[in-house]
């Protein structure tokens, strides 16, 4: 911290025709720096043997740095029943930060740690597929933040669907044409669907289609012509 003698006034106040009272004041005008400055004043007087000191430590609220996420690079890619820990880390401040967990907007663990000059808040889960595309929001404020500062990760996550569906008559007579439909369940990425009929591999066109929760619906169609015999 630099010395600021340029913002120090000095001056004596008559107590009586003995006596007089010395004041001296500094003014400054605090940043982040003079946090925990100690500043002491010093007496000194020919009826002194020492000088006499007085101390004051000067506390300096400010807001803290911004969070980083640790744990997940955006464009990573997990896959679904994987243990993922997050961790939200704010360095600086005075009060340190208050860190708080959003997942898709909503509140989801208000609990923190400080150590030192940080603070730490760390979120373990198991991945789901409804994690994938999921926004998960950290947010850091202390008593004089103006607002929030904020960090934030979209997951990417791998699943495979978890089950799939045809659709389609069960019964057909001869020379009919008939249509069946392949559904899956919604997976990430795309799942690859092939057509085998009584052990033979028939090709068949087949399309994906986003989820609006997140993943992708592939569906394929084959016709079958049943033949006399």
């Amino acid at each position: 911290m630099e010395s600021r003698f340029d913002n120090v006034v000095y001056n004596t106040e008559k107590v009586d025709e003995h006596r007089e009272t010395a004041i001296s004041t500094i003014t400054l005008t605090p940043t982040h720096d003079d946090n925990r400055a100690l500043y002491s004043c010093e007496a000194v007087h020919k009826a002194l043997s020492t000088p006499m000191i007085s101390y004051i430590e000067l506390s300096v609220l400010f807001p803290p740095g911004p969070p980083e996420i640790e744990g997940y690079q955006e464009g990573e890619t997990v896959r679904m029943g994987d243990t993922l820990t997050l961790a939200c880390v704010s360095r600086g401040g005075n009060p340190l930060a208050k860190l708080v967990w959003f997942r898709n907007d909503q509140q989801t663990d208000v609990t923190y740690t400080t150590t030192g000059r940080e603070s730490t808040n760390t979120l373990t889960f198991q991945v789901e597929s409804s994690d994938n595309n999921a926004i998960y929001r950290c947010e850091a404020t202390n008593s004089v933040s103006p607002k929030p500062m904020i960090a934030m990760v979209k997951l990417t996550v791998q699943f495979a669907p978890s089950k799939v569906t045809i659709l389609g008559p069960k019964e057909a007579q001869e020379g009919d044409s008939v249509t069946m439909v392949c559904m899956t369940d919604r997976s990430n990425p795309p799942a690859d669907v092939s057509w085998v009929v009584d052990g033979r591999s028939v090709q068949a066109a087949s399309s994906s289609v986003a989820d609006p929760r997140g993943g992708w619906v592939t569906t394929s169609n084959v016709t079958l012509l049943f033949l006399d015999m």
